[in-house]
């Protein structure tokens, strides 16, 4: 593609993309586009730039007229431009001359616009066939094709984009993850994340292109079975490469859409990561605790809590104390008092007085009971009569907790029940890693 025609004006000082979108699909076309321009701020993305990152989709997607990236139809369907069988003699042509129509109705944002992704610029239709209309699901994954309507906005036929965010869609494949059955996509209100996981895929991508090896979506170094795990292990790589260069991002939200646009067998779903979980993870991957969260997801393998595993409970806001932290069995606690400890106050939003009683008590615990362990059973009661019954029988012995603490040991819920199991299991965590820290034997 040629920038001839374009005035220095076009070229340099105007803005195309102000920001990311909050859309998606075209924010995923801007993180491709910025990556491949080698820009971290989508505002810096020139009229030059959009031709000449549209000239390397050609030759990535392309050779001649055959198609070099593979199972493309689980995102534009057959019958997108690229795959479709009528177009086999004059492919390359064909999606030359699309995406030549597209640049040269491409236009500079404004602060007006009836584009639903962008606002912008206004939606326009382009021509297919011999019919003037905007995309399908051919080329906006998830939507609809002909006469059925319900799945555009107001009932209108084709997605109401204007031509630069039609553009930007087809930047998706070099975004968009795979574990080989399902496309991942995971979109943020954090810039950083997106265009991490851009330059990381445009880099692989790359490195395929130059070795003639054959071309397919991103798929990272982590493996993933399903769309909780993929959500935990995208922020954690993410966290990995990006902490080290620009800082913490604190709390940051991932929605992570899991699907395939096949046109015969398409699925949808999503989750979304919490802040705070996302807070715990960038916290934990710093310094010292870098190795302890490993272990957690290490010896949380074959571990589940009511049907669910360490990433669907971190997902959907399901308390991981037990039995991923706590091992009761083994007397440990998997990953360390201070990790847990992290993950009380940013995850489970825990009162740091709250926290600090626990400790104080559990210390006092402690001592008095490394003079007999086989005591230790009776705080491991499994009633709540038993447990209180233990505590009462140690406090006469020596001081192990004032009046004042106990609201803050004792909480009760909403219904006004007391919420005893939770401070055994904190208490007993506190002592379980007092007793390994010493290296004490408890054969109680």
């Amino acid at each position: 593609m040629e920038t001839a025609g374009l005035n220095e004006s076009q070229i340099i000082n105007e803005v195309y993309i102000r920001s990311f979108t909050g859309n998606p699909f075209i924010d995923a076309g801007i993180a491709a586009v910025c990556a491949l321009a080698e820009k971290k701020d989508p505002a810096k993305i020139s009229k030059s730039d959009l031709v000449d990152v549209t000239q390397q989709i050609m030759d990535i997607y392309l050779d001649n007229n055959e198609p070099k990236w593979q199972n493309l139809g689980k995102l534009f369907t057959i019958n997108c431009i690229l795959l479709n069988p009528s177009n086999k003699k004059n492919r390359h042509r064909k999606y030359e001359e699309y995406l030549h129509e597209l640049m040269q109705k491409v236009s500079s944002a404004s602060s007006v616009g009836n584009c639903i992704a962008c606002g912008s610029r206004d939606a326009q239709p382009l021509l297919h066939g011999n019919a003037q209309r905007y995309p399908y699901r051919d080329e906006y994954p998830l939507s609809g094709s002909g006469g059925v309507l319900n799945y555009f906005s107001f009932f209108e036929r084709g997605v109401p984009l204007c031509p630069l965010c039609t553009l930007l869609l087809q930047f998706m494949p070099l975004y968009v993850i795979s574990n080989g059955k399902r496309l991942f996509l995971v979109h943020s209100h954090n810039p950083k994340i997106m265009l991490r996981i851009a330059q990381d895929s445009i880099i692989s991508i790359k490195k395929n292109f130059s070795a003639g090896a054959s071309l397919t979506f991103y798929q990272p170094p982590f493996k993933f079975f399903n769309i909780n795990e993929c959500a935990i292990n995208v922020a954690r790589e993410v966290i990995e490469k990006a902490s080290v260069y620009e800082g913490k991002s604190g709390k940051t939200a991932i929605r992570l859409y899991s699907f395939v646009n096949s046109g015969q067998l398409n699925r949808f779903d999503f989750v979304d990561l919490p802040g705070e979980v996302f807070e715990f993870l960038e916290e934990a991957n710093l310094g010292e605790m870098k190795e302890n969260i490993n272990d957690l997801f290490r010896e949380s393998k074959n571990v589940t809590k009511k049907g669910r595993d360490i990433y669907s409970c971190l997902v959907n806001d399901f308390d991981i104390s037990s039995p991923f932290f706590l091992r009761k069995r083994e007397r440990n606690v998997v990953g360390g008092w201070q990790l847990f400890e992290l993950y009380l106050l940013r995850v489970r939003k825990m009162e740091k007085e709250r926290i600090e009683i626990i400790k104080k008590v559990g210390k006092r615990l402690y001592e008095y009971l490394k003079t007999d362990f086989k005591k230790l059973r009776d705080l491991e009661a499994e009633e709540y009569r038993e447990f209180r019954l233990a505590l009462e029988r140690f406090q006469k012995m020596t001081l192990i907790y004032e009046i004042d603490d106990f609201p803050l040991l004792f909480p009760k819920d909403e219904k006004g029940r007391v919420r005893w199991r939770e401070t055994q299991h904190l208490l007993l965590m506190y002592i379980y890693e007092l007793v390994n820290k010493d290296k004490m034997e408890v054969k109680a």
